[in-house]
Order: structure tokens, then sequence, then C-alpha cells
């Protein structure tokens, strides 16, 4: 825990390298890191600044962690959702998990993640199976180290990239990225990213990439586990 020595006035930023490690990405005011959002009549908005906002914790173990973020009565451009976001970790992986479901939807919405891309000039794709994985990589993080970043999502999820003269309240520096709901109001969807100074792999954008290809081939062929009655 590092609050109480970083990002105070004659503290040292915690934007810097330190012996704890940094924040090594500022996001301003962009999706960030897979952050939702929702696209009505041709304008996207972000899900931010909650007025009946919830956390509960779900699962806290060593294979598998997960929490749940409510917001109940959110307004979008005068109607009201109820919208649960469930982000879940496991060992070994360089992403989270995110699971949106939503109540009140009136059909014409689509849902909008993306990638901050203040530091990126390109935007890359990595297909393989039933997955599809849009990347960026670059110098990226504020230490000025290579930073890989990529979203993964079923085929069938997938609508358009938006380009960057979409009309948008309040998010900017994004690459936007549409998909549909399914039939239960629910998305989901896998945000990665890889930092050079963590893992050797990340030192090149195929390094990256592959990791993205493996997992996208690991989802499409699932491991079954079959057990035999005697």
């Amino acid at each position: 825990m590092v609050l109480d020595s970083v990002g105070l006035p004659g503290t040292k930023s915690y934007h810097e390298l330190s012996d704890w490690g940094m924040d090594i990405l500022k996001v301003g005011n962009s999706l960030g890191a897979g952050s939702i959002a929702f696209m009505i009549n041709d304008t996207i908005y972000p899900v931010r600044n909650a007025l009946d906002a919830k956390y509960k914790l779900l699962a806290d173990g060593p294979l598998y962690s997960s929490f749940e973020l409510t917001f109940n009565n959110y307004e979008i451009n005068g109607r009201q959702y109820n919208i649960k976001n469930i982000i879940s970790i496991l060992p070994n992986q360089y992403c989270y998990i995110s699971d949106v479901i939503v109540e009140g939807l009136k059909g014409d919405e689509k849902f909008v993640t993306g990638i901050v891309n203040m530091h990126s000039d390109s935007l890359y794709s990595a297909i393989s199976g039933d997955y599809i994985g849009y990347y960026t990589y670059d110098k990226q993080t504020e230490n000025g180290d290579n930073l890989g970043m990529g979203i993964l999502f079923p085929k069938d999820e997938f609508i358009s990239l938006l380009d960057d003269n979409v009309n948008t309240k309040d998010v900017d520096n994004t690459y936007f990225i549409a998909l549909n709901f399914k039939d239960d109001n629910s998305v989901k969807y896998r945000f990665y990213s890889g930092w050079e100074l963590n893992d050797e792999s990340f030192k090149s954008q195929k390094g990256f990439e592959n990791m993205l290809l493996n997992d996208e081939t690991k989802l499409s062929t699932p491991l079954k586990v079959e057990f035999n009655k005697k």
C-alpha cells in the first residue's frame, strides 16, 4: 500500500517508476482499459459517475477472483438502465474478464468499449477461431516502455470499429469497438495488457499478438472433461 506516500504534495508521482512499481497508463477522458459505454442514436455515452453504484466481492481465491459493480437507475439520454458488471481474473493470465448485463434496453442500443490511444497511432487485429482481438502496441507507458493493450471477444458479438468522427458525450482519445448485446442483454469480453518490464515476451509486438492468438485458440476449442461411470 503506497497511497500515503504518492500523489501528495512533496511526494513522488505515482506515474514514476518506484520499488513498488508505477501507474503506467494515463487515460484522461478516454474509455481507458476496456471501460463500458452505450451508443444511442449515433452518439457514444460512457458509463461513469453513477449516483447509485454498489460494489460486491464475489470470490477471492488462489484460482479465481471476482467482484460485481452495479449501477442502478443509470440515466443515458433520458433513459434509465440497471447495469451489472462482473469483473474476474484468473492466475497466469494478463487479462481481466468483463461480463456486462443490462436491464431496460429498448433494442436500439449498441454496447461500446475501447482502448485509450493517447500514445498509439495504429490499431491491429488478431483473429483466430471463434474470436476477434483488436490491440495496440507502442511505447505507451509513462515510463516510455513498450505496452500492448487488447480487447478479445466472440465473433458473434462484433458489429464494427467506430471511426474518430463518431459523436461522443464526454469521451475522447479512444479506439472504439461496437458490440452486440446477446439475447439475454449481456456482453462478454476480455481486456489484455502486456508491459515489457513485466514479461520479456512483451518486448515485441509479435510476442503480445501471439498471446492473444493463443488465447483465442484455447477459447475456441475449450478443454472438455468427461467422467466415466463404472
